[in-house]
């Protein structure tokens, strides 16, 4: 199955050197096995960062999906791409039916580039 959430066409920020890539590629993309989806930052709320670790607080519409993800990552691990740059495998402490998804990333750095790229910065 793959599903799309797409509230406003959004292309990359490749002003950015860390994510200087094709424009084409999704800002945020999440899949379990058997399944992906290609975020728009419009699907947060909320982007935050916290050490190495990139804390999204999904949007209304969006929450569904995310929890969904957390509650499969258990058995079946979440990977991550931003901008095509991907992320290693994670699992969430717990499922999350509030639409919260901390994804740990490579380095601060990183996570404060992802941050910013999701936030449109």
């Amino acid at each position: 199955m793959t599903r799309f959430f797409t509230l406003a066409a959004v292309a990359c920020m490749a002003a950015l050197p860390t994510f200087a890539v094709a424009q084409s590629e999704p800002p945020l993309e999440l899949s379990i096995p058997g399944d992906f989806v290609n975020v728009n930052p419009s699907a947060f709320t909320s982007v935050e960062v916290v050490g190495q670790t990139l804390v999204l607080q999904a949007h209304q519409g969006f929450v569904p999906i995310v929890a969904d993800y957390t509650a499969n990552a258990p058995s079946q691990a979440i990977t991550a791409s931003v901008c095509g740059h991907e992320i290693v495998p994670f699992r969430p402490a717990a499922p999350s039916p509030s639409g919260r998804l901390m994804i740990p990333m490579p380095s601060a750095d990183f996570a404060a580039t992802a941050a910013a790229v999701l936030r449109g910065d």
